[in-house]
């Protein structure tokens, strides 16, 4: 329960939070609007910081394989505070629960993308020889 009228205090200058950051993924270097591209060895973050002196939020979009979520709680531990997760069941990342959820997700998907060896493949699939 966010009161209407809330205002949270500045993460820091944008010095400080490129520093921060920096002390989880070296490589982190954002363009003027503060926007940077984070790779892993399975996936990639987005890291938006914006472009003001003081940074008020810092968004993290992970994309890829399980490797990004420790990142992702690093980069959040670092600022002490909590991260919304639209993807959890409270709302709030949390590493554990969002390690299990990726699974999860992961075995759908390996799942899904299967053809069931009872089914033949389509016509098209084995003109082309696939």
């Amino acid at each position: 329960d966010i009161p209407d009228d809330f205002e949270p205090d500045p993460l820091g200058t944008r010095a400080e939070v490129i520093a921060r950051i920096r002390t989880h993924r070296p490589e982190f270097a954002p363009d003027a609007d503060g926007f940077a591209l984070v790779e892993t060895e399975h996936g990639s973050i987005e890291i938006d910081i914006g472009a003001a002196d003081h940074v008020q939020s810092v968004m993290l979009s992970a994309r890829g394989g399980s490797d990004v979520v420790p990142v992702v709680s690093a980069i959040v531990g670092a600022f002490g505070g909590r991260a919304l997760d639209p993807s959890s069941e409270t709302g709030l990342f949390d590493e554990t629960a969002a390690a299990r959820s990726f699974a999860t997700w992961k075995g759908y998907r390996d799942t899904a993308f299967t053809e069931p060896a009872s089914r033949p493949r389509p016509w098209w699939r084995r003109l082309l020889g696939g």
